[in-house]
C-alpha cells in the first residue's frame, strides 16, 4: 500500500504537528508544502514552538519527511536585510523576529528543499511555470529526452542560486509585474494558479501534476475540476482545515 500525505502552508499552526503525528505511521511519505512562518493571529512563540517541532520531527524521520520551502521562509533569504531595508514585505511578515526565524533556517537549511517529484507529481510550494524554467536554462524537449526530473533541476537552483527565488521585480522581458506575484516569470514559491496555469496551458507535459499551496482556497478541490485535474492548490489549512492524501494512485481529502 502506498500512501503520500501532502499538508498545506503551516503559518504557525499546531494542527500541523497533530496531523503529521496522527499519519507518521501509516504513511510512507509526508510532504509540508512550506510558509511555516507569519500568522496575524497566532504569537512568535508558538509559531516558533510549531516550527522546532517540526525540524525535529523531520530529524526523526528523515526520509519520511519532506519539508519544502515558501516565500516567507528564510532558507532563501527572504527574512533577510533585503526586505526590511528595501521595505518589500509580505502578510504578516515579523520585522522584530526576522533575524531569528533566519538564524533558526541557517542552523536547519539541510532538511529544507524547494521540490518534490514522486512520478508525474511535482510539488513545490506555490507551482512551477514552463516560463521560469525555460528563462533559467531547463528545456522540456531536452529533459524529456534525458528524463531529468523538475525537481531536481529546481532543487540544485534553489541551493546553486537561491536568489531566483525571491520576487522578481521586472520580467526578462520587462513585463509589468503583480504585487502579488501573479505573473509566469515568478519563481516557485511567489506564483499564482492563474499565471501557473496560463502559462503551462499548452506547454509543460500534460501528464504532468502539481500540488502547491501559497493562494488560500475556502476547500481542497478534489476532483480538480477547475485545473483538468492537473494542479491542486492545497492552501486550506485555515479555511477548511483539509490536507490532501494519494493513497495507491486516489485522491483524497482529510482533516483532524
Amino acid at each position: 500500500m502506498s500512501k503520500t500525505v501532502f499538508i498545506g502552508d503551516t503559518h504557525g499552526r499546531k494542527e500541523v504537528v497533530d496531523i503529521i503525528q496522527k499519519e507518521l505511521d501509516s504513511s510512507e511519505k509526508i510532504i509540508l508544502i512550506g510558509d511555516y512562518w507569519d500568522n496575524f493571529n497566532i504569537p512568535f512563540i508558538v509559531q516558533k514552538g510549531v516550527f522546532n517541532s517540526i525540524v525535529q520531527l523531520k530529524k526523526d524521520n528523515p526520509d519520511k519527511i519532506t519539508l519544502l520551502i515558501g516565500n516567507h521562509d528564510g532558507l532563501l533569504g527572504h527574512y533577510s536585510d533585503y526586505n526590511l531595508s528595501s521595505g518589500f514585505t509580505y502578510s504578516g511578515f515579523q520585522a522584530t523576529y526576522s533575524r531569528e526565524i533566519n538564524y533558526l533556517f541557517e542552523q536547519n537549511k539541510k532538511l529544507f528543499q524547494a521540490s518534490y517529484q514522486q512520478g508525474e507529481i511535482l510539488c513545490t510550494h506555490a507551482g512551477v511555470s514552463e516560463r521560469f524554467l525555460r528563462d533559467n536554462g531547463y528545456y522540456i524537449e531536452e529533459i524529456v529526452e534525458k528524463e531529468f526530473p523538475i525537481s531536481e533541476f529546481i532543487n540544485g537552483l534553489a541551493h546553486y542560486k537561491p536568489q531566483l527565488f525571491c520576487f522578481k521585480d521586472f520580467g526578462t522581458q520587462g513585463e509589468w509585474v503583480d504585487n502579488s506575484g501573479d505573473n509566469e516569470f515568478q519563481s516557485p514559491v511567489w506564483i499564482r494558479p492563474r499565471s501557473l496555469m496560463q502559462c503551462n496551458r499548452d506547454n509543460l507535459r500534460n501528464e504532468l501534476i502539481q500540488i502547491q499551496g501559497h493562494t488560500g482556497m475556502n476547500k481542497l478541490d478534489i476532483k480538480g475540476k477547475a485545473t483538468g485535474g492537473r494542479y491542486f492548490c492545497i492552501d486550506t489549512l485555515g479555511t477548511s482545515g483539509e490536507y490532501l492524501i494519494i493513497e495507491d494512485g486516489k485522491f483524497k481529502t482529510s482533516k483532524l
